[in-house]
């Protein structure tokens, strides 16, 4: 390209890009606006942007191209290179998945960190969110994420599973409660008169805050059969309730038959594993063979079946979880009732 020096005067983009213009000729670029003013040695001139293209934030702002994880920006004008304090923001076109990198106008992809517990690092799952708008600062080797205008938490809801099925994570879901509850056991039924089963003992519970990155595209939901009642036998254990293997909380024990009019031990409760917080299941109270069945073990979403006074079958649990009631004098005990999942979302759209 010539470099010699020219009376700019105003022309196309693409025409001025030819010129490299003297020392303070000044130019006008028709295809947008903006002045360039020469310096001598830039080809094109350095450009001088219009009151409308700050307005607009043009030289700054652009809707996100390229992927969820290798992010473009196209601005006008374009950047020269890259420097140290730069800020750009973009709106984003898709959630992103991990680690992300932005591309300003072809200078080459820059890794895209955040600030988190002290630690500059790789963007995680859910940090980019299609449709929000974002601030990042170039600090000489990569971007730092300021900000987003939008996109933090701005909907909570939740799902509810009382049977097997897939979870799938709402649109957006940064992060989740996961409370995972095992079906409570059945009561035991009675041989005879003045005689009671044990009541059944009540599900484990677990609960933890796990992130999008943790749950991934979906997992695997299985609800725990409640136990059986006691029909001439112990009532019938608890299923266990789990989430992929995130977190696994087993059912409650059966409560004993009775068989004489001695007591007659409750269904132990169920243990859980892997959650943040682990509960164990309470235990059904055991029979008075002369008296009564015993009672089944409450849950944190159920009640047990009351104690069973007369000479009558145990009555079953109520809610999730818990245990149903042992018989008394020649009963059949109560069914306990089935596990549940209960999974709090928090959502940036």
């Amino acid at each position: 390209m010539t470099t010699t020096q020219t009376q700019l005067r105003r022309d196309t983009a693409a025409n001025l890009a030819l010129a490299t213009p003297a020392v303070g000729e000044v130019g006008v670029n028709t295809t947008d606006g903006n002045l360039v003013l020469g310096d001598g040695a830039t080809a094109g001139g350095l450009v001088q942007a219009s009151a409308k293209a700050v307005q607009n934030n043009s030289h700054t702002y652009a809707t996100a191209g390229g992927t969820a994880n290798v992010i473009t920006l196209t601005l006008a004008p374009s950047i020269g290179s890259y420097s140290a304090g730069q800020e750009f923001q973009f709106k984003a076109s898709a959630n992103n998945s991990g680690a992300t990198t932005l591309n300003v106008n072809g200078k080459g992809a820059k890794n895209i960190y955040k600030m988190s517990s002290g630690t500059l690092g790789a963007l995680a799952s859910g940090d980019i969110i299609s449709g929000a708008i974002y601030t990042v600062r170039y600090d000489g080797t990569q971007f730092q994420l300021q900000s987003a205008v939008s996109g933090g938490v701005v909907r909570v809801t939740q799902q509810i599973f009382t049977g097997a099925g897939t979870y799938t994570p709402s649109a957006g879901m940064l992060h989740c409660i996961v409370e995972v509850l095992g079906a409570g056991g059945g009561g035991g039924s009675a041989n005879n008169t003045n005689m009671g089963g044990g009541g059944g003992g009540a599900g484990a519970f677990g609960k933890s805050w796990l992130t999008s990155a943790q749950i991934g595209a979906s997992q695997v939901v299985t609800i725990g059969s409640a136990g059986s009642a006691g029909a001439g036998s112990a009532g019938g254990n608890g299923g266990t309730s789990s989430l992929g293997s995130l977190i696994s909380c087993a059912g409650g024990n059966g409560g004993a038959r009775g068989t004489s009019t001695a007591s007659f031990a409750g269904g132990t409760g169920g243990t859980a594993s892997n959650a943040e917080l682990l509960v164990s299941g309470a235990n059904g109270c055991p029979s008075v063979g002369s008296a009564f069945g015993g009672a089944g073990a409450n849950s944190p979403y159920g009640a047990g079946a009351a104690a069973t006074l007369t000479a009558a079958s145990g009555a079953a649990g109520l809610g999730y979880g818990s245990g149903g009631a042992g018989g008394f004098g020649a009963n059949g005990g109560g069914a306990g009732t089935a596990g549940l999942i209960v999974i709090t979302e928090f959502c940036s759209v």
